[in-house]
């Protein structure tokens, strides 16, 4: 016979240790251990995800609702855009990729960084809005030539029509639906990046799809 000890017992031969080993493996089995274990390793890893875009979000909100409209400093662009596609998640369906060609020696731009991401917000959200529930591809490009950043927003979806390309700044001109829209969103981003003495300007592409580029400064000139 084979003694087998444990630290809180002993079990006096392998006869009965083989048993009890039987049994226990007889109740996992019942319980469907192994699928329990499984189910339980997936609720922890959702609950870890879902803390992680909780606090993505956030992080998020509290670049939006700083309330310092007249301060200008010295903001991370990169950091804005990825804020704004945090809080357009909800947005962001399946079918959609978003490819991020983020230029790593991007400088800081002299700027208020709550007004900067309405800006984001409101052409990323007319990007989304125009692939709608179809595929769709939206490349975010960015660059600095000569203290002149340049963040390039381009969609896939059907574009602006030629005839109403040169009134999409206009105040309260929308072409969506009675209820969908103010046709503020443009006019106000122009105002935005206008009063950064920058520029904003959307294109239809060749191929179909569209663009909007918009020019900021790194420093703001002297008043």
């Amino acid at each position: 016979m084979l003694d087998v000890a444990s630290r809180n017992g002993s079990i006096d031969n392998t006869e009965e240790f083989e048993t009890q080993i039987s049994t226990i493996m007889n109740i996992k089995k019942k319980l469907d251990y192994d699928e329990v274990i499984s189910d339980v390793n997936d609720l922890m890893q959702s609950i870890k995800e879902g803390a992680e875009r909780t606090a993505g979000i956030v992080k998020g909100l509290q670049l939006y609702s700083r309330n310092d409209h007249e301060v200008m400093t010295m903001c991370d662009l990169h950091s804005g855009l990825e804020a704004t596609l945090t809080i357009l998640g909800h947005q962001i369906h399946h079918g959609v990729t978003i490819n991020k060609h983020f230029d790593a020696t991007l400088p800081g731009a002299a700027c208020n960084q709550s007004r900067i991401n309405q800006v984001f917000t409101n052409l990323l959200s007319n990007s989304l809005q125009a692939i709608g529930e179809r595929r769709g591809v939206i490349d975010i490009t960015t660059s600095c030539k000569d203290g002149i950043i340049t963040i390039s927003i381009e969609d896939n979806g059907p574009g602006i029509p030629p005839k109403i390309l040169d009134k999409i700044f206009d105040p309260f001109f929308t072409t969506k639906d009675v209820g969908g829209g103010t046709g503020l969103g443009l006019s106000i981003s122009k105002g935005i990046i206008d009063e950064h003495g920058g520029s904003l300007d959307i294109q239809n592409l060749a191929h179909g799809g569209c663009r909007a580029i918009i020019s900021l400064p790194v420093e703001q000139p002297m008043k």
